[in-house]
């Protein structure tokens, strides 16, 4: 048979009275439903612990009330039963009243104690992060723990907690990635890429922040908004077919048109150059290839160089090249040597 003390002292109850929620509520419902002589009980020792007065209808005396406080006293070893004397005793009536007083004070700072001991055991676990990485010239797809899906370029990386919490989806990127964010209307998704913060719900777009100082946004459905930490871009939103280029360390940005392929076909396994010069050529072909590109007697022509490679190897393409920009080529393995 269940007592006041029974539930006093266990500390789960002592945590639903004194902070309830939706799931202990339902716990203790349906004990007391499974357990109904112990109701009484049960509500008198919810009204101890609250610290209100009795409800009537339990028809609970004061001495009722003394007893159940000595007894509390007693289990926890703080007074033993020759206590129960005082009470009985005139003499020491105003005793007794001191011992009540006291009473009502320890059990206060136990009732503390315990509900520190029940929020002790609520261990906060630390967050576990992943990282997916991909070396020069990989690329690889998959997908996060909300469902969003994700293609990494090459030389890359993305870190992301195994579990996204209840208000927010951050990742951060180190490269170039393309993202079919799952909307998610509660949980913004967020992708920090250097000191930009691209912020969306159900959308696609791709980020690219490589090895120099710029950073480009690339929007192809939904809508995104973009902030940086230390200039005026703040909750920039972007419209389809929309990029936003910035610069670290500088107070503007630059919202223009794109062609898709130019800015995604790399998930596509197709290699693009739009009007790119020798330097940006280069810097493709060896991210792409994996390759270290050596020059000899480098043009002072300017290249402006366009044109579009679906899953070529990296022969054809310099072959392709070639023709047009009038150079050699020689491949030894992963050192490629372009003479003009």
């Amino acid at each position: 048979m269940y007592t006041k003390e029974d539930f006093l002292l266990d500390p789960e109850f002592i945590k639903w009275v004194k902070n309830p929620n939706k799931e202990l509520d339902l716990y203790w419902s349906n004990w007391v439903e499974v357990n109904p002589g112990a109701k009484s009980q049960f509500f008198l020792a919810r009204e101890i612990a609250l610290g209100i007065k009795f409800q009537e209808e339990l028809e609970v005396t004061q001495a009722e009330k003394d007893r159940i406080l000595t007894q509390i006293l007693i289990k926890s070893g703080s007074i033993d039963k020759r206590t129960e004397e005082i009470k009985n005793s005139r003499y020491n009536f105003f005793s007794w009243k001191w011992l009540k007083v006291a009473a009502m004070i320890v059990f206060a700072v136990s009732l503390g104690y315990l509900m520190l001991q029940v929020q002790s055991e609520i261990k906060i676990q630390p967050q576990v992060l992943v990282e997916k990485i991909t070396n020069v010239g990989e690329k690889r797809s998959f997908g996060l723990p909300d469902g969003t899906r994700v293609w990494l370029n090459s030389n890359s990386s993305l870190t992301y907690p195994e579990q996204f919490s209840d208000s927010v989806r951050m990742v951060e990127l180190v490269g170039e990635a393309f993202f079919e964010v799952y909307e998610d209307k509660a949980r913004p998704f967020k992708v920090k890429s250097r000191s930009l913060i691209t912020t969306a719900l159900g959308t696609s777009f791709n980020i690219k922040s490589t090895n120099s100082s710029k950073t480009v946004v690339a929007l192809v459905t939904g809508s995104v908004s973009v902030s940086e930490e230390f200039s005026n871009i703040k909750n920039q939103v972007l419209m389809p077919f929309q990029k936003l280029d910035f610069e670290d360390g500088q107070d503007s940005f630059k919202i223009s048109s794109f062609n898709p392929d130019s800015i995604i076909g790399w998930k596509d396994g197709k290699l693009v150059f739009e009007h790119d010069n020798l330097d940006q050529v280069i810097e493709k072909l060896e991210s792409w290839y994996g390759v270290q590109i050596n020059l000899n007697n480098r043009t002072a022509k300017k290249w402006k160089f366009s044109g579009e490679y679906a899953n070529q190897s990296l022969e054809v393409v310099l072959k392709s090249m070639s023709f047009i920009e009038d150079f050699k080529f020689e491949i030894n393995d992963k050192q490629v040597t372009i003479t003009f």
